[in-house]
């Protein structure tokens, strides 16, 4: 994927949720920022701490926040595309999160979602 205002550098899409890099023959999906809105209860920090009733730390929060997606975790390393004659922006998902987000039977978070991974070590500590 070419950067945005750079004509001669490329970089290699990482998903929004789950902060992987997405490689090889698998599908980068694009989710626009209204439809991360509304899967918002998957990857709030309040669904998150309500969902395992903990608090996370303010660093952690600080960590995985994305301008102009504030109150979510997600990965700021994430691939986003504007589209220039419209202003629409896209952020770049792997197939199984772009499933996942597209699911609307559960208000659970994702289990492949980065704060998952990050967050692991906070159920064990005081």
């Amino acid at each position: 994927m070419q950067v945005e205002g750079r004509v001669d550098a490329f970089c290699l899409p990482v998903c929004l949720s789950c902060d992987r890099v997405i490689i090889g023959c698998e599908t980068t999906h694009k989710f626009d920022k209204e439809a991360v809105l509304a899967t918002k209860s998957k990857f709030s920090i309040e669904g998150y701490n309500s969902f395992y009733d903990i608090e996370l730390h303010a660093e952690l929060i600080k960590q995985y926040e994305v301008e102009g997606l504030e109150g979510l975790l997600l990965s700021p390393r994430a691939t986003k595309t504007t589209n220039a004659s419209t202003g629409d922006v896209h952020y770049s998902t792997c197939s199984n999160c772009y499933n996942s987000m597209k699911v609307k039977e559960s208000d659970n978070p994702y289990r492949q979602w980065i704060c998952h991974r990050a967050g692991a070590n906070t159920h064990t500590r005081e």
